[in-house]
């Protein structure tokens, strides 16, 4: 898996493979993860960095944002700790959550292939509405660190909102499923996999 920073500049370019700029045209590869930054990481009003480059229209090359649209805290030297922002930010973060998935869950991602798409699969949707054209820069969304560690072999359902914790609970797929009885399952379900549960 090769995690790439989308790149940025004061005129942010769409990329694609056409784009001289390597590694950052590679989107369309199946062990390529292009990661921009975002400003605003939020559900609510999820907003990219205005600098950073983008998918071209015609394909999603670009395929999930994380922080680094303002100052992220990370290492600038061999002994020092800075604050800056950027997509390189970004695609730290994002490397830190594919390793933290295949590491926890090395049967299930064999192929980078698939923490490919499930890192995105995962990820938060931006939406068209939100009052900027964000929706057509990034394939998927914001990475939700949360939701993309939990275990790949199960399916999970988001059961309630409590402030700020969500609580997701694996579930057979039936039709008998149902919200409340998942809560009720949510409390005898073991710590490590009630971890968003609060």
């Amino acid at each position: 898996m090769l995690v790439v920073s989308a790149g940025q500049s004061e005129a942010p370019i769409p990329l694609s493979p056409g784009v001289p700029m390597s590694p950052q045209n590679l989107g369309d590869q199946r062990n390529v993860l292009v990661v921009t930054a975002c400003e605003k990481c939020s559900r609510s009003s999820p907003r990219l960095w205005s600098k950073a480059n983008y998918s071209a229209p015609d394909g999603h090359y670009v395929h999930v944002a994380a922080p680094g649209g303002v100052p992220m805290l990370g290492w600038v030297s061999a002994q020092g700790v800075g604050a800056f922002n950027g997509t390189s930010q970004a695609a730290a973060f994002a490397a830190g959550v594919v390793a933290e998935m295949m590491g926890r869950w090395p049967d299930s991602y064999g192929s980078v292939e698939y923490a490919k798409k499930r890192i995105q699969t995962t990820s938060w949707p931006i939406y068209q509405g939100n009052g900027t054209s964000d929706y057509k820069r990034v394939a998927t969304g914001i990475i939700d660190p949360n939701l993309a560690l939990l275990d790949p072999s199960k399916t999970w359902i988001k059961t309630r909102r409590n402030g700020s914790q969500s609580c997701y609970v694996p579930f057979l797929v039936t039709w008998s499923a149902s919200a409340e009885a998942a809560e009720r399952r949510c409390r005898f379900l073991p710590r490590v996999s009630r971890a968003s549960c609060g």
